[in-house]
C-alpha cells in the first residue's frame, strides 16, 4: 500500500493555517480574551518562577534541619554556605531586574494615560486608603535583636540574611519544653524545623494576608523562652472578652454564667487557685451599642480600656483575649478527654499585613512574640490532647494584639457546644499556659 505523502503534508499544512486564521480573528474580533489570555499565560510563568524560588528556601531550610538532627560538622555546612548565598543572589537579582521592569511599565502607562483617567486612579488609591483600618494609639518602639552566629572560616565572608537565618536554624537552642516534645518523640527536630511542616500541620492562613518564612521562622519562635516567675503579690496575668456576649447552645439568657464571660470566671478561678498566678478578669462589654449587638466596632472600643488597665498594672504580662468562635449550625466542635465531652481550641493570630506586606497604620512591635506563644501553646496542646486543637487561624489585622508579647486570642468551642463542654476545656487550657508559662 502505498502512503500518500504529498496528500498528508498538505493536509496537515491546511490544518495549521486554519488554526491560524481562526486564532488572528478571535484576537481581532476579542482584543479584551486575548488579553487575559496573555495575563494568564504571564501568570503562569510567574508562578512557576515563584514555586523555584520556594523550593530553594525550603530546601535550604531542610539542608539546615537535616545537618541539625544528623549532628553534622559545622565546618560541612559552612562549605555550603556560599553555594546557597550565591543561588539566592542570582534569584533575588532577576527579581529585581523584573521588578525594575514592571515599575517601568506602570510609570509609562501612567504617563500615557490622559488628565481625567489619571485623577481617577489617584481618587481609587486614596479612597482604599482611607477604607484601612486605623486607630490612634501610642507608637510602639520596635527593639531590633541582633544574633551573632559563629562560623568556622579561615577568610572573611559575606553572608547574606538567609543564610544567617539557616545557620541559626542548623544549631537552634529550642525552648526547654519544645526539646522535651523532642526527646518524648512527639515531634522530630527536623520536622519542628520544616516551615512547611509547621504551616501544613498547625496553621490556616487567611486569604487577606501572608505567613511567610521570614515571619514564621520555627528556630527563632520555638527558642523563645516565654517563662515568667510567678509573683502572688501582683497581677501578671488580664483575661477580658472583645465579645462578651458570645453564649452558646444551653445558654440561659441573661445569665453570665453560660456565656463567655462565665467561661472566663472559670478560667481565673482556675490560674488563680490552682497555679497561683494573680489574675485580673476585666468583664467590660464592648459588643453592644445602643442596647444591640454590634461586633464590628469592639476591638477598636475595647483598645483604650485594656490599654488603661495596662498601664495601672504595668506588672501585667499575660493578656488573653477569651472567645467562642462561630460556625454553621450543624458543626459541633467537640471530643471526648477523661470520659469528658470537651470542645475544641482554635488559637488566632493578627499578622497586620495583608499578602504582599506589612500594614503601617496597624503596627505590632510584638508580632514573633505572639507567634512564639501561640505556636508553643499549639505545639503543646497537640501533643498531649491531639484532637483539642483545631488550628492557629490568621488573619490580616490586628486585634489588640500589639499591647503586650504575650498576648492570645484563644477560642474555645463554638455557639453550638454547650456551657459545660466549653467549661471541660478550661482545666486543660490553664494547664498548658501554666506549661508554657512555667520556668
Amino acid at each position: 500500500m502505498r502512503i500518500k505523502w504529498k496528500e498528508y503534508l498538505v493536509t496537515i499544512l491546511l490544518w495549521t493555517a486554519l488554526i491560524g486564521i481562526i486564532t488572528y480573528v478571535i484576537v481581532l474580533l476579542f482584543p479584551e480574551q486575548a488579553i487575559k489570555w496573555k495575563q494568564m499565560a504571564e501568570e503562569t510563568v510567574q508562578k512557576t518562577i515563584t514555586k523555584m524560588e520556594r523550593s530553594i528556601q525550603n530546601g535550604e531550610s531542610k539542608l539546615a534541619a537535616y545537618i541539625s538532627s544528623n549532628e553534622m560538622n559545622q565546618s560541612i555546612f559552612n562549605q555550603l554556605t556560599p553555594i546557597v548565598s550565591y543561588l539566592e543572589c542570582n534569584l533575588q537579582k532577576d527579581t529585581k531586574d523584573e521588578e525594575q521592569t514592571t515599575q517601568q511599565q506602570e510609570t509609562e502607562a501612567i504617563v500615557s494615560l490622559e488628565p481625567s483617567s489619571s485623577e481617577a486612579v489617584s481618587s481609587e488609591i486614596a479612597s482604599s486608603q482611607a477604607t484601612q483600618e486605623s486607630i490612634s494609639i501610642p507608637t510602639e518602639t520596635s527593639q531590633s535583636t541582633t544574633t551573632t552566629v559563629p562560623v568556622e572560616t579561615s577568610t572573611t565572608q559575606t553572608v547574606t540574611e538567609s543564610s544567617s537565618v539557616a545557620a541559626a536554624a542548623a544549631t537552634p537552642v529550642l525552648f526547654s519544653k519544645i526539646e522535651q516534645l523532642v526527646s518524648t518523640g512527639s515531634y522530630s527536630r527536623a520536622q519542628i524545623l520544616d516551615y512547611n511542616y509547621l504551616i501544613d500541620t498547625f496553621y490556616v492562613v487567611d486569604k487577606s494576608t501572608s505567613l511567610p518564612q521570614e515571619i514564621l521562622n520555627p528556630a527563632v519562635l520555638l527558642s523563645k523562652d516565654l517563662t515568667i516567675q510567678t509573683d502572688h503579690s501582683k497581677p501578671q496575668i488580664l483575661i477580658y472578652h472583645t465579645h462578651s456576649q458570645e453564649a452558646f447552645a444551653d445558654s440561659v439568657p441573661g445569665q453570665r454564667s453560660d456565656t463567655i464571660v462565665g467561661v472566663g470566671d472559670y478560667l481565673t478561678q482556675l490560674l488563680t487557685e490552682t497555679y497561683g498566678y494573680q489574675v485580673i478578669h476585666h468583664t467590660g462589654v464592648y459588643d453592644m451599642t445602643d442596647g444591640k449587638l454590634d461586633r464590628d466596632p469592639a476591638y477598636t472600643k475595647a483598645l483604650p480600656e485594656i490599654m488603661k488597665i495596662l498601664e495601672e498594672n504595668p506588672s501585667i504580662e499575660i493578656v488573653i483575649d477569651l472567645h467562642r468562635d462561630g460556625v454553621n449550625e450543624n458543626v459541633h466542635l467537640v471530643t471526648e478527654i477523661n470520659g469528658q465531652p470537651t470542645a475544641k481550641i482554635m488559637l488566632f493570630n493578627g499578622l497586620c499585613r495583608d499578602t504582599q506586606k506589612d500594614n503601617p497604620e496597624i503596627p505590632n512591635s510584638y508580632r514573633e512574640d505572639n507567634l512564639a506563644f501561640s505556636l508553643q501553646l499549639a505545639m503543646l496542646m497537640k501533643a498531649q490532647y491531639p484532637d483539642l486543637f483545631r488550628v492557629i487561624y490568621t488573619k490580616s489585622n490586628r486585634y489588640n494584639q500589639h499591647l503586650r508579647p504575650r498576648s492570645a486570642l484563644i477560642e474555645c468551642g463554638a455557639q453550638t457546644n454547650t456551657v459545660q463542654e466549653v467549661k471541660n476545656a478550661m482545666p486543660i487550657l490553664a494547664d498548658l499556659i501554666h506549661q508554657v508559662l512555667k520556668p
